[in-house]
């Protein structure tokens, strides 16, 4: 037998319910409070109405991804290189067989390029949602002063 078998013994169902009633919560949001109703409300219909909308960017324009998006790197700057003429849900990226994946029907509307957040400075441009961005704003501190 090793040192790893060891240490591992086996346990009952009963003596396993005994453990994972008294274990904290994990992963995302464990622990947390969770949003008034009214927030989530709120912030659907927003959505709602920016998925609506025209695409309100162009070539060249510097975006971040929202704060309420799933994407990487919020307040980081991303460029505009090109706006979709006509949707297409089926992107070869997008595996119709899998309608539980994330990008299932997504509304690929905008490519963007970003600097990935390493050393070595790597750019990648893909297709994103355009819903799913704001315009980039610099941190104040980067902001230079008006001459005078």
């Amino acid at each position: 037998m090793s040192n790893r078998d060891q240490n591992f013994r086996e346990i009952d169902a009963k003596e396993l319910l005994q453990l994972l009633s008294g274990a904290k919560p994990f992963g995302l949001g464990a622990g947390r409070a969770k949003r008034p109703i009214e927030q989530d409300i709120a912030t659907l219909k927003a959505v709602a109405e920016r998925y609506t909308a025209p695409n309100p960017f162009k070539p060249g324009d510097l975006v971040t991804p929202r704060a309420d998006s799933p994407l990487k790197n919020v307040g980081r700057p991303y460029v505009v290189l090109e706006l979709a003429e006509t949707i297409n849900t089926h992107l070869p990226m997008v595996d119709p067989h899998h309608v539980d994946h994330i990008r299932f029907g997504a509304k690929l509307d905008i490519r963007v390029a970003s600097v990935c957040d390493c050393p070595h400075g790597e750019v990648t441009a893909y297709w994103e949602e355009g819903w799913m961005f704001e315009p980039y704003a610099p941190p104040a501190a980067a902001v230079e002063p008006a001459a005078a």
